[in-house]
């Protein structure tokens, strides 16, 4: 899916004909999701942002700045990314140490994410849970998902998602969303590079 503008201010966007065109100045959602044929190969989901400069880079009007406010809501989405998979990690080197095995809960693990969100001013604009189980059949997979009613641990060896989102309606959105499990050694391994900056188109 790749939504921008206003479009992506909607969480369960798809395009249908008649879609806008691109136009310049404007921040882009490029959601992506696929698996590797055979069995047991569950799927990838993941969501990155860029924002289209409407120039060459290095031309004499490529020197567009991002809009301050889409820098910041960006930057909220990615500091909330982060803190939910700190947590995952803290809590996974935790169970390591007790001995319990006791993953962290979905449901605190959402709400790790959600509450820099709010911290920041956006509390509103939270239109959806943090993460979900990743599938075989589809990218949703079967099981209980990073959200504020799981409130069970997360499972050793699942794919799961963390993809905080703001949605500002009529404005814009933004989501960040990467994929990880945890081993049975306790690791958190993160299975694909995590965006770091907007990507300037």
């Amino acid at each position: 899916i790749i939504a921008f503008g206003s479009h992506a201010a909607q969480p369960h966007y798809y395009p249908v004909p008649g879609s806008r065109r691109l136009t310049p100045e404007t921040l882009v959602l490029i959601d992506i999701w696929g698996r590797l044929k055979g069995k047991h190969k569950p799927y990838a989901d993941i969501t990155w942002m860029g924002y289209h400069v409407g120039a060459k880079i290095g031309s004499k009007n490529s020197g567009l700045k991002i809009p301050e406010e889409t820098q910041r809501v960006f930057d909220a989405v990615l500091a909330a990314r982060d803190a939910c998979l700190e947590f995952v990690r803290r809590g996974a080197r935790q169970a390591k140490r007790s001995r319990r095995n006791a993953l962290p809960v979905g449901s605190v693990a959402n709400e790790a994410a959600n509450a820099v969100i709010r911290k920041r001013g956006y509390g509103e604009f939270i239109l959806h849970s943090t993460g979900h189980v990743l599938g075989f059949a589809s990218p949703h997979g079967r099981g209980r998902n990073l959200n504020r009613k799981n409130n069970h641990p997360l499972l050793t060896n699942l794919g799961y998602t963390i993809e905080p989102g703001i949605y500002m309606k009529g404005k814009f959105g933004v989501r960040s969303e990467m994929n990880f499990y945890v081993d049975t050694s306790g690791q958190v391994i993160v299975t694909t590079p995590l965006q770091r900056r907007l990507v300037v188109i």
